[in-house]
């Protein structure tokens, strides 16, 4: 019975079952066995390493020289997304108190749910534009809906 496994092929290339493909540098190989890029790109990577001059790819990150409106929208979607779940659990909390004007009570309860249907929506676009296939297509017009829903519902106050 053999007690060692011996991961490496000829070359010290590593031997992995999932390994897709992999990358050589300057002093090292970078396997991509989960994620990877799909054709050849400046990126950051983020990586484990297995050995020595052996790394395996957990993510990355393309560099960009220009900044594209879809760029700027998904770099402040996450900060927006947070303000907004900050200001649902602050209208949330107001809406627990008695006011005396009943219309301001009003107010917060439909602006309440109308950020609530913007941060589903939110939500949706974030998880869901990066993915491939049906679902995309299916959560992400969802999301541009349900944003554009709650600010009718906001702007009808």
């Amino acid at each position: 019975m053999q007690k060692d496994f011996d991961l490496l092929l000829k070359d010290s290339y590593i031997y992995m079952p999932n390994v897709k493909r992999f990358a050589v540098c300057d002093n090292c190989i970078i396997v991509f066995s989960t994620v990877g890029p799909t054709s050849e790109v400046d990126a950051e990577f983020v990586c484990r390493k297995i050995s020595d001059n052996q790394y395996e790819c957990i993510s990355f990150y393309e560099k960009s020289e220009s900044k594209s409106l879809v760029s700027i929208i998904s770099a402040t979607m996450g900060y927006l997304i947070f303000f907004i779940a900050i200001l649902e659990a602050m209208l949330i909390t107001i809406i627990g108190h008695i006011f005396e004007d009943e219309s301001f009570h009003l107010f917060t309860i439909k602006l309440c749910g109308g950020s609530g249907i913007i941060l589903l929506g939110l939500i949706c676009i974030k998880l869901f534009s990066r993915t491939r296939g049906f679902i995309k297509f299916l959560f992400v017009p969802f999301g541009a809906l349900m944003i554009f829903v709650g600010l009718m519902k906001i702007i009808k106050q």
